[in-house]
């Protein structure tokens, strides 16, 4: 079952950030929310924690190690297929 993203277009953009391993206040700055650092560090801190919100940002790290998964499967079936190749070659010269 596919997790929805958040309603609010800003918190979306926050879980993407965070995915994609900025700090929690610069993501909730980044995201839109004007405030001052300090803030935006408890509140970066509230908004992670929230369960829409933690969730969504779950579901797209499983999503993103999902595909790492299959990249690195899909270069190793190319390098053993390469591998494989080189040996034929070798064997029969």
């Amino acid at each position: 079952m596919r997790t929805p993203p958040p309603a609010d277009p800003r918190h979306q953009r926050f879980a993407v950030l965070v995915t994609q391993g900025r700090y929690l206040a610069d993501a909730y700055q980044e995201a839109g929310f004007q405030c001052s650092r300090a803030t935006a560090y408890v509140n970066g801190h509230r908004l992670r924690h929230k369960p829409a919100v933690a969730k969504y940002i779950d579901a797209l790290r499983r999503a993103a190690e999902k595909a790492r998964r299959e990249e690195r499967g899909q270069i190793w079936k190319t390098e053993r297929a390469r591998l494989f190749l080189d040996l034929k070659a070798k064997l029969f010269r």
